[in-house]
């Protein structure tokens, strides 16, 4: 027994003295890296920038705010879901913490409610947090607050500026593989704005379009929401080759979901082979059709039904022009006061 303790204390005093030998090697070399970084930073000017760079940084930096699949203009509809998205870094520290909404007034009562996720945030690092938010009145910005458990107040604060999407609006994303410029020209089409629209006022004609296109700036970074519920704004989706990897899988389920709930999903392409990566993804089970390289003709005969079905568009009007003649209010309104005309007409290829 006595020699078991002995070995013990001599096991013991072994490390207590090779602490005692490594502890004064590892202060010098913490003292030498120290003196190594003041020397640099008193001799390097672009380390002396560099270091008041980062003394003059805020603890917590916010770059970029969105409602998906919005890039920049923050569209959101009244009592629908939405995702908001937020791009955060923490310069000092490792944050963990809670991203949260400002209380929010509830439609027609008395209750307020606050929405809030946890928020994860990686000293130096831009981090990408995503918040679904529902709102009952859209108001010009709404308060975002991050804050510790353990924190008496409130880390950071800032507002997330939003805009109206009327209700008869909707969105219509557009996916393609590069370039998406020329599809701006589709916003001028008449079939985005009433024809009784004031078109005098721009103001009003842009209140008053049903669609907006959405086009990313990136296209190669899709911004289309990952759960179904914040799809409700969206009618259209325009996919113009872009590849199918590129979406998330909540990105792919909620369109699927948005595709069954009533979603036109429309395809550009052709013949060729620019449908073949869709056939092999996700999407193949819902797609229409499968391209085969012949095309068939109509014309004649074959167009007849068509045009009993859709009906020619009737003549435009400016509703801030008088009508000349004197022609009464029944002829003026079978004139001008339909979007379609009464009759059908052929269909001239």
């Amino acid at each position: 027994m006595k020699l078991n303790r002995w070995k013990f204390s001599g096991v013991r005093f072994g490390l207590l003295l090779l602490c005692s030998l490594l502890a004064p090697t590892s202060a010098l070399r913490a003292q030498e890296n120290l003196n190594d970084q003041l020397r640099k930073v008193l001799t390097d000017p672009d380390a002396r920038k560099a270091l008041e760079k980062a003394q003059n940084l805020a603890p917590i930096e916010l770059f970029r705010t969105q409602i998906l699949p919005n890039d920049v203009l923050t569209y959101v509809k009244p009592n629908q879901w939405a995702i908001a998205a937020f791009e955060i870094r923490s310069n000092l520290v490792d944050y963990v913490g809670s991203l949260e909404t400002a209380p929010l007034p509830m439609e027609g009562m008395p209750q307020e409610v606050v929405l809030h996720r946890e928020a994860r945030l990686t000293k130096g690092r831009r981090t990408r947090l995503t918040l679904p938010v529902i709102l009952p009145r859209i108001p010009k910005e709404v308060g975002i607050i991050l804050r510790r458990p353990e924190s008496l107040r409130e880390d950071e604060v800032f507002n997330m500026p939003l805009r109206l999407l009327e209700p008869h609006q909707m969105l219509i994303p557009v996916l393609t593989r590069g370039a998406n410029d020329g599809y701006n020209r589709l916003n001028a089409m008449k079939v985005m704005a009433p024809l009784s629209a004031a078109h005098r006022d721009p103001v009003m004609v842009d209140r008053q379009r049903y669609h907006r296109f959405v086009l990313p700036a990136d296209p190669e970074l899709p911004l289309l929401p990952n759960h179904p519920l914040a799809w409700t704004a969206i009618s259209h989706v325009i996919w113009d080759g872009m590849e199918p990897e590129k979406l998330s899988i909540g990105q792919q389920e909620s369109l699927i979901d948005w595709i069954h709930w009533g979603g036109q999903l429309v395809l550009v392409g052709g013949a060729g082979p620019s449908f073949n990566p869709l056939l092999e993804s996700f999407l193949a089970p819902y797609l229409p059709a499968r391209p085969n390289g012949r095309s068939a003709s109509a014309a004649g005969a074959d167009l007849v039904d068509l045009s009993r079905r859709y009906y020619p568009l009737a003549k435009v009007q400016d509703p801030e022009e008088l009508l000349e003649g004197t022609q009464s209010y029944v002829d003026a309104w079978k004139k001008f006061g339909h979007r379609y005309e009464l009759e059908p007409a052929p269909i001239r290829v």
